[in-house]
C-alpha cells in the first residue's frame, strides 16, 4: 500500500507520510502532515489521489501541483 508522499512549504523536504490508500480514490484539500525539522509544515498536495493496485496517481489537480509530485516521488524513490 503506497504511503502519499508530504512536502514541507518552508524548506521542500519530501517525507513519505503516515497516510496510505489501498485500492481506492480519495481527495485531499488543504490538509498538512506534520511539522517538519526546519519549522515548517509538511502538506499534501491537493487533487485526488487513486491506487488501484498499481502505483499511486495523482489526478485533478493542477500542471504545478503534478510536477511537484512527480519530483517528490522521484526524491523519495532515490532514497530507497
Amino acid at each position: 500500500m503506497p504511503k502519499i508522499p508530504a512536502i514541507c512549504n518552508k524548506c521542500g523536504d519530501v517525507c513519505r507520510s503516515s497516510v496510505f490508500i489501498s485500492d481506492e480514490t480519495i481527495h485531499i484539500h488543504g490538509e498538512d502532515a506534520g511539522p517538519c525539522a526546519c519549522g515548517g509544515t509538511y502538506q499534501f498536495l491537493d487533487g485526488t489521489y487513486v491506487h488501484l493496485g498499481g502505483p499511486i496517481n495523482l489526478c485533478n489537480t493542477s500542471p504545478q501541483a503534478i510536477a511537484r509530485f512527480r519530483m517528490a516521488a522521484a526524491r523519495l524513490a532515490s532514497q530507497v
